[in-house]
């Protein structure tokens, strides 16, 4: 009896952290390009593609306040691409953040970055970058993601964009 009560405790502790895993994984990152035929010398956009789960919103890259972490794309440096501008965010939503007591940029539901790279060379590229990011709800939890994705195998990426019903619950904290 001692046994079985024992396999049922595990069992019970074992499913609890996977739904505390997941608790914690409220960002799944995707990527793509602008442009699928490329050629020496072109210039197209790394794409990154965000869903971020229900009640949860992800910081944008471009806002003035301090203290939450926006999301950021450090590509390294590579003879295959040159980085030629900053990171883009599609879309973002103004929202007050009490917690910070600013205004911030905002996504929820999806979110899109975009990186302008010139490609140096056609064929194979290997594209290598860190993502840091901060996702929140009642609590936070930063993103990091390593990248290494081969260009010349992501597939074609046009903008999205968030419903713009998703952001009612934010918009009463817009000054």
């Amino acid at each position: 009896m001692k046994l079985i009560k024992s396999w049922v405790f595990f069992i019970f502790l074992l499913d609890s952290s996977f739904a505390f895993a997941q608790a914690l994984t409220p960002v799944t990152l995707s990527y793509s390009i602008s442009k699928t035929d490329y050629k020496a010398g072109d210039t197209l956009d790394f794409i990154i593609n965000a869903k971020i789960s229900e009640d949860w919103y992800l910081y944008s890259s471009e806002f003035l306040a301090e203290g939450p972490i926006k999301f950021e794309c450090i590509a390294k440096k590579s003879n295959a691409f040159q980085q030629v501008g900053s990171l883009v965010a599609y879309q973002p939503f103004a929202h007050y953040d009490e917690v910070w007591e600013a205004e911030v940029k905002i996504f929820a539901g999806v979110a899109q970055f975009r990186l302008p790279i010139v490609v140096k060379k056609s064929g194979k590229i290997m594209f290598k970058a860190e993502i840091e990011g901060q996702a929140c709800n009642d609590v936070c939890v930063p993103l990091h993601d390593a990248i290494e994705q081969d260009l010349s195998t992501l597939p074609y990426g046009g903008y999205i964009a968030a419903d713009p019903s998703i952001y009612e619950p934010y918009e009463k904290h817009i000054k």
